[in-house]
């Protein structure tokens, strides 16, 4: 063999040499031979036989071959190629197709698969024609061929020219228009789900004026049922499901998702705009929330928190489906193939793929749903009533608030008065005047008329500020730091960075004695800070952090966030030592700035301090004569009032009344409100109180507090014997914590519980305080807070002069005084405060749906080895579309928006053609192409490829007006022909692939229940909401679930969620509704754009036996005697005939009907207990309108009508 001749050549070239001559019989000269085209006879050929191994598959490919492009099978291989146009002594394909030797026949026996005698034959015609290639048809973008010419009349209707032309080639004759009965029902069933009425059926068959039939379909189109029936066919395509799909497989609240898809059908916006919002309604400009809901469509994928499981691989899996998925519902195209290799049949490279896995691999949701409804990013999604509820609540809340903060003159005259006399009493703090402040980093430093001093010049990445100050000794305890705003500062807020954030590292003091000169006397001492209070802190840099005395670490402190929070931030730091000793000392503070986070440094400060940390606390009752704080209220279990009484005759702490509480020796009582309007907030410091009188002749044994706080009791404190064993018994935690001896007898003793104690940090919310006690006779009075927290918050803004506050800080010193000295304004504060929490509990039952989101940053995207995770291959790859598709414009971002727009461009080859396919096979039960998801070399040939071309122009031309194209197809006289079968069709046409008849098919899982619900009057007409759960049998969620998981369980609904219609029921995906997966509903695992549609005694079994379909019938029976309560048998068997079929039963029919009718009466007549049983089955009662002898007897024979194939199959 010469060095570099291809093995194939070789062989093919013996091959010839030695055969007695090629096996074929060339086309008679004298006959015209039939055309043979690649797209239509060779490409699937050679798709199905060849591809696998001479294809788009370089790791794949044999011989170096490749038989899907011109090239390289027309290429000279040493004097003959694969294929040479017109020779085929000189095609070495011929010689290998028609081999004896199982070494040389091509296909190899190993890949079990032959030609049969007929392909040979084409293949041989074709390379005698010339062995033309075409591009597949399907990367063309759809031309519009002109309709043909039919004999006979001209077809008004191009669409069934081209019909009729294919029909005319086979000699199959056009069927006769259907009834009009048959054609309402079919129509309905199309664009309802749903069947005709009988009013609506005699209407149409009354309607002899021209335009009958479309008025039919406007109707029709116009229902909102429209869109609960065409939208569950996406719904397939969307893979929606209630639940994640794996592991716990728990639920999913997305029902929002598949509202927007009902809502969006029924409005019928453009299909490309649909489409765009579907693939990235997120990402359009100024998107509002039905946007964002649409890009569902995006997080519909099963999803996972499984133990164990690697982020890396499900960020992959996710991206994956999402690919897979746009490529089947948008392209028509088994992309999938790709993910490992190089697609063995379609010009999909793995680089390709690994492109458009691009665009969907930058979304922001964790890899872990962490098993809740919710998995982020969702959004609020209210309905119209609650809508309405906020919009009120907003405008009552804004006017309520405006009132709050009005001016009063009398309450602001007397605030006046109030801020004079603390001032003149209560001003602790005594702000510092530095004898010097430095900066390490050489800013320098303005001192400004309120005591502060504004940093300006140098700003380093780190600094340490010096105070130096002259103080009398061992007085003060405590210094104040506040970091004040300035409008120099960069980011507006207290600090000198951009972001305005700040971090102190440490705090460093000392304190050295000095003479009247001035001069230091002895050596410094270090003041040791054990306390520190902030006013605000991040998240993991506490404020003690900046008093632990480590100088070294950089990434602790206290951290002040500035960036969102433009405020002004104090702290205070204190000692257990005073200052210095007695007599005048020269106090050093260094304010350390270390962090790792540059120019986190305070701009403006204020320095300040006092002879105690915290202020003296003081008593704010929140309970005194009356419980007037809302909420629910309760006394010794029963919701009443408390037991208020009055001196002299009983004792009385503070105002007019106190509450009784008297009980037996042995038994717990208590008196209690929770779930209050005005609440209370936890501050630093706070403890809480209650004033008690325990009654000397009748004392109890124990008397415990319990404060409400996040829906949880948990928080008590007891006195006395440990006998009330709320929290436990014998234990000490904050839910049961013990507080000392009972207290004394015979007078008033205030019980105090310090908050932190009973497990209530600051910024808890309290909203009920309960009041308890083991036997006895005592009395309770006023209750509330022990605390100076909230001065500690306002000592910095009252020691502000007034005209120099902020208008922010000046309204928080108006609201703190009015609230504790105006009782009209605690009433107004209430009402605000109830308001708020009335929009919270509305907020709280909106519901949340998944949507999609993109990453700022985009997530690399690599080609993954044989598509494993963990082995990615080679650089980035930038999001693209494969080569054989048009490329994407330069101007669209490379993101879904950008896939969504390059789409739905007017000339894409793939989205119309796919799109009108499905639709064509939703109404005629076979798509023109009938593999809907495979439009590639493995799919099949349409069977009127130029319709489809039209079809898709149609569509695209016409604005892709969904509604508007559906009804084109209905108008046509191939969609109203009469469903007739004869001998030349089972001949020549079985599977109506030419429509020489009309569309005739088993109905859908989804559309058998609802007509069954519809027809027996059962069916509840309600739009949208949360799944329901109808019957089914029991155990199958406990089947595949883990005990964990929140949908192992199934709970049955009650009431109208089990009539509901099919769409909203509830979906979980690893145990799909076993009556609709029965009858070939899919398990929303995956994308279904195909449904298979299956004949099994299941199926028969299914209809005959289970609960909701014997239900149907036994309230079809009742319906039946309400329409007609003087009807006889055969009127009756006529009208239930008519709601089921739409048509009037045949002679014969109603015979054998009544005839079975009389043997079930007979029998029911003798078994009523079996008549009962029947009767008995589903929730619904049974109507008393007529015997359960002759109920039973009816509805056997609903049942029975139900199942003829006549009322499962659309025809």
């Amino acid at each position: 063999m010469l060095p570099g001749t291809p093995i194939l050549s070789m062989l093919m070239l013996t091959l010839l040499a030695t055969s007695e001559g090629v096996p074929f019989n060339p086309s008679d000269a004298n006959e015209e031979p039939t055309p043979v085209f690649y797209n239509q006879d060779i490409r699937p050929i050679l798709s199905s036989k060849c591809f696998a191994c001479h294809g788009p598959d370089s790791a794949a490919r044999k011989a170096g071959l490749r038989l899907d492009n011109a090239e390289d099978a027309y290429r000279d291989r040493d004097g003959a190629a694969a294929v040479t146009p017109g020779d085929i002594e000189n095609s070495l394909l011929v010689g290998r197709i028609h081999a004896q030797d199982p070494d040389d026949v091509m296909p190899p026996p190993e890949s079990h698969k032959s030609l049969s005698k007929s392909e040979r034959a084409v293949l041989v015609r074709w390379i005698e024609q010339g062995a033309k290639y075409e591009l597949h048809w399907a990367w063309i973008p759809p031309p519009r061929p002109d309709p043909p010419t039919v004999s006979g009349d001209s077809m008004r209707q191009p669409i069934d020219a081209f019909i009729r032309a294919r029909l005319e080639q086979e000699q199959l004759p056009w069927k006769e228009r259907a009834t009009r009965e048959t054609l309402i029902r079919r129509a309905t069933f199309d664009l309802t789900g749903l069947p005709p009425t009988i009013e609506e059926v005699d209407a149409f068959r009354a309607d002899t004026n021209p335009g009958a039939w479309d008025r039919v379909l406007e109707r029709l189109l116009s229902s909102p049922r429209f869109g609960e029936h065409w939208g569950r066919v996406w719904l397939d395509a969307a893979r929606y499901a209630d639940t994640h799909g794996l592991h716990l497989d728990n639920y999913r609240e997305m029902w929002p998702y598949r509202d927007r898809v009902i809502e969006l059908f029924n409005d019928n916006p453009p299909f490309d705009q649909f489409v765009i919002g579907q693939l990235a309604g997120d990402l359009l400009p100024e998107a509002q929330l039905k946007d964002q809901v649409a890009s569902g469509f995006v997080r519909s994928h099963p999803t996972t928190s499984e133990g164990g499981a690697i982020n890396d691989e499900y960020r992959m899996i996710y991206s994956v489906d999402r690919t897979n998925t746009f490529a089947t519902v948008f392209l028509g195209l088994t992309a999938g193939c790709a993910q490992c290799h190089e697609h063995k049949f379609d010009p999909i490279s793995q680089q390709e793929y690994y492109g458009l896995y691009s665009f969907f691999h930058n979304t922001t949701e964790a890899e872990m749903d962490g098993n809740g409804k919710a998995h982020a990013p969702v959004v609020k999604v209210p309905t119209q009533q609650q809508s309405s509820q906020l919009s009120q609540l907003a405008e009552d809340l804004a006017a309520a608030k405006k009132r709050r903060d009005a001016p009063h003159p009398e309450m602001d005259a007397a605030q006046q008065v109030f801020e004079q006399q603390w001032a003149e009493t209560s001003r602790r703090w005594q702000i510092i005047t530095p004898e010097q402040l430095t900066a390490s980093g050489g800013a320098s430093f303005e001192a400004l008329p309120d005591g502060s001093h504004l940093a300006t010049g140098a700003n380093p990445a780190k600094d340490t500020y010096t105070l130096t100050t002259l103080i009398d000794g061992a007085t003060y305890h405590a210094l104040r730091l506040e970091g004040l705003l300035d409008p120099s500062m960069p980011g507006t807020g207290p600090g000198r960075s951009p972001n305005s954030n700040v971090v102190l590292s440490e705090l460093q003091a000392q304190v050295v004695a000095v003479d009247q000169e001035m001069n230091t006397i002895g050596d410094p001492v270090s003041i040791s800070f054990t306390g520190a209070w902030a006013d605000h802190e991040q998240p993991s840099y506490p404020v003690n952090a900046a008093i632990d005395g480590d100088v070294t670490t950089t990434n602790k402190g206290w951290a002040v966030s500035g960036f969102d929070l433009k405020e002004p931030r104090t702290a205070i730091f204190s000692s257990d030592e005073p200052f210095g000793t007695e007599g005048m000392a020269r106090l050093t503070v260094r304010f350390l700035f270390e962090s790792q986070f540059s120019q986190h440094a305070f701009g403006r400060v204020r320095f300040a301090l006092a002879e105690q940390a915290h202020p003296d606390a003081e008593e704010l009752a929140w309970i005194d004569d009356h419980q007037d704080n809302g909420g629910v209220t309760t006394t010794d279990g029963a919701k009443r009032d408390w037991n208020w009484v009055t001196g002299p005759d009983h004792p009385v702490h503070s105002g007019e009344r106190s509450h009784l509480q008297e009980v037996d020796p042995d038994r717990i009582i208590q008196h209690y409100f929770h779930d209050a309007t005005s609440t209370r907030t936890v501050h630093e410091g706070d403890r809480f109180y209650a004033w008690i009188w325990i009654d000397e002749q009748q004392p109890a044994k124990t008397v415990m507090l319990q404060f409400h706080s996040n829906n949880s009791w948990d928080h008590r404190g007891f006195w006395g014997e440990d006998l009330i064993n709320f929290g436990g018994l014998g234990v000490d935690v904050v839910a049961h914590r013990p507080m000392g001896e009972l207290p004394a007898k015979g007078q008033w003793v205030r019980l105090e519980v310090d908050a932190s104690h009973v497990g209530l940090a600051p910024g808890a919310v309290i909203d009920g305080f309960a009041f308890t006690q083991f036997g006895g006779k005592v009395y309770w009075d006023d209750a509330g807070f022990l605390g100076y927290g909230e001065k500690l918050e306002l000592e910095p803004l009252l020691s502000t002069a007034i005209d120099q506050r902020s208008d922010k800080d000046a309204l928080k010193v108006r609201r703190w005084f009015r609230e504790r000295h105006s009782p009209d304004y605690s009433v107004l504060l209430e009402e605000i405060q109830a308001m708020e929490k009335e929009r919270s509990t509305v907020e709280g039952k909106i519901p949340t749906t998944l949507v999609a989101a993109e990453r700022m940053d985009r997530r690399p995207a690599r080609m993954l080895n044989r598509g494993q995770y963990d082995q990615p291959m080679g650089d980035p790859i930038e999001p693209h579309v494969p080569a054989f598709l048009p490329p994407m414009p330069e101007d669209l971002p490379k993101n879904r928006l950008g896939l969504a727009r390059w789409l739905t461009d007017p000339q894409h080859p793939l989205l119309a053609r796919v799109t009108v396919n499905r639709i064509w096979q939703q109404l005629f039960g076979t798509g023109i192409v009938r593999t809907a998801e495979d439009f590639g070399s493995q799919g099949e040939w349409p069977s009127h490829p130029e319709l489809l071309d039209w079809l898709a122009r149609d569509f695209v031309d016409e604005g892709w007006d969904l509604k508007s194209f559906i009804r084109s197809l209905m108008m046509t006289e191939t969609y109203c022909q009469s469903t007739r079968f004869t001998e030349i069709d089972l001949e020549r046409d079985p599977s109506n692939r030419l429509l020489a008849r009309g569309p005739r098919f088993r109905m859908d899982a989804e559309m058998i229940r609802d007509q069954a619900l519809f027809i027996s009057g059962l069916m509840v007409d309600k739009m949208g909401g949360p799944g329901v759960k109808p019957y089914q049998p029991e155990g199958l969620w406990k089947a595949v679930g883990y005990s964990g998981s929140n949908t192992v369980k199934f709970k049955k609904d009650k009431g109208e969620a089990l009539y509901r219609r099919s769409i909203y029921t509830f979906w979980k995906r690893t145990s799909p509704p076993p009556y609709l997966a029965i009858l070939d509903a899919p398990n929303r695992e995956t994308c279904v754009v195909r449904r298979e549609r299956t004949n099994t005694p299941m199926q028969a079994l299914l209809l005959l036996n289970d609960v909701q379909y014997v239900e149907t019938a036994r309230h079809l029976a009742e319906r039946l005697q309400r329409d007609l309560p003087e009807g006889d048998d055969d009127q009756r068997i006529s009208h239930l005939w008519r709601l089921a079929t739409s048509r009037f039963p045949t002679a014969e029919e109603s015979e054998q009907l009544v005839s079975f009718l009389v043997e079930l009466r007979a029998h029911y007549g003798e078994n009523e207990a079996a008549a009962l049983e029947l009767l008995s089955v589903g929730d619904s009662p049974r109507g008393e309108a007529f015997s359960p002898a002759e109920h039973a007897a009816w509805t056997l024979i609903c049942n029975l009508v139900l199942n003829l194939d006549e009322i499962v199959t659309k025809g």
